[in-house]
């Protein structure tokens, strides 16, 4: 009789020894808020990145086309052969598309929209900190389990209804840039979103993320184009010289 009580007493001080296992269960629907904050946090930070190198990428290459344009026509009315007999009609199209460029830039406002998707980015990242430390403290009653969840959720869905969203291919950068696992109270090992996707899957992110970074590098290609429209002229300099 005293053995059976000392058995259950060692066990019942054993659970209270490891509580983390409880939590993992009853506050489970905080632990996946919290997951699912994280993705979300993670994939606006990657907007907020690729709209800042846009903006200062296009604005590099705007700055390029300008100044060799000027460059070369200057250089044209001294050599009107510089650049063959279509030299004055390259220049006239490239003035003409770097001025629709910059009137398109503009309309981006890639700094301002970096700006806001830095300001969501953080605001969902303060409130995914909560929910990992309010999922991580105690088991929760349903009924403050249901109040603390509210109190999380709806200041996350009111920051989404004032953001745009993230684009397929920054979730994309965010899943592949994230940690893998993430270690609870108890010292397990849970998964941290999906972890086992499908190639189509895999192809597909990798295809998107291809896709925004050629959209991304395509103004550095005018931009090194730009630069090597004006070595005609340095040719010409030197051999004057």
């Amino acid at each position: 009789m005293n053995s059976d009580t000392k058995d259950t007493s060692d066990h019942n001080d054993e659970s209270r020894r490891r509580p983390g296992r409880a939590n993992l269960t009853q506050n489970e629907p905080l632990q996946e808020l919290a997951r699912r904050f994280e993705r979300t946090y993670l994939a606006r930070m990657k907007m907020a990145q690729r709209l800042q190198n846009r903006g200062s990428y296009w604005n590099g290459a705007l700055i390029s086309l300008a100044v060799s344009s000027s460059i070369s026509s200057v250089s044209l009315l001294v050599n009107p052969r510089l650049y063959g007999s279509a030299g004055p009609l390259a220049l006239v199209i490239i003035g003409i598309f770097t001025l629709v460029a910059s009137l398109i830039v503009a309309n981006a406002d890639y700094a301002g929209r970096a700006r806001h998707a830095f300001d969501t980015y953080r605001a969902i990242q303060r409130l995914s900190v909560r929910a990992a430390a309010q999922a991580s403290v105690r088991p929760w009653s349903k009924s403050k389990l249901r109040k603390i969840y509210a109190s999380l959720d709806d200041p996350y869905q009111d920051v989404l209804d004032k953001s745009d969203n993230h684009s397929a291919a920054d979730f994309a950068r965010a899943i592949h840039s994230r940690p893998k696992r993430r270690t609870d109270v108890s010292g397990a090992k849970t998964p941290v979103g999906v972890q086992v996707v499908s190639r189509s899957t895999m192809l597909l992110r990798h295809t998107q993320v291809f896709g925004s970074t050629v959209v991304t590098c395509l103004p550095l290609a005018l931009t090194v184009g730009a630069c090597l429209s004006l070595l005609p002229v340095a040719v010409w300099i030197a051999q004057g010289i």
